[in-house]
């Protein structure tokens, strides 16, 4: 049977599409879950002494989600609150939210290492709060978030 792509929604299954040949297989995917094999791995000892977010790793395919902030915006709405090393870090003008870009002007700057690290973690701590915290911290690629983790040390 050949089905038109559009006209199928099928739960737990997707199709299999060859245009050279015309041809559309449709694969139903069975997951296992509350399997029988699932309820026996769950009592080994391996899975009772895990955690909670583990065994739903591992048994229902529940991944957690890396809570990133990356968004782009407009650069104009943020006035320039400090540069270190190859960052710029912006506030916004009118709420409270700031932004980590690429962008990095030469003015209010830090050295991303020594002393010029330990002043900025020291006078920017607050930044390392709204980023875990409020998550009032948003991002222009996630390079800038790596590089931001790694200034305060969070990763």
């Amino acid at each position: 049977i050949i089905f038109p792509f559009s006209s199928i929604i099928i739960l737990l299954a997707f199709l299999i599409v060859d245009k050279r040949c015309a041809i559309t297989i449709l694969v139903q995917l069975s997951l296992l879950i509350d399997s029988e094999i699932s309820a026996r791995k769950k009592d080994t000892a391996l899975y009772k002494n895990a955690s909670d977010g583990f065994i739903s790793m591992a048994l229902d395919n529940a991944f957690r989600t890396d809570g990133t902030q990356i968004r782009s915006m407009p650069i104009k709405e943020f006035t320039h609150l400090v540069t270190i090393g190859d960052i710029g870090i912006y506030r916004h003008k009118s709420e409270r939210l700031y932004y980590v870009s690429m962008l990095a002007p030469n003015d209010n700057m830090y050295d991303a290492y020594g002393m010029g690290l330990k002043l900025f973690q020291q006078d920017f701590y607050n930044l390392r709060l709204f980023y875990m915290i409020n998550k009032i911290v948003y991002f222009e690629n996630y390079e800038c978030e790596l590089i931001f983790r790694e200034l305060f040390m969070l990763t």
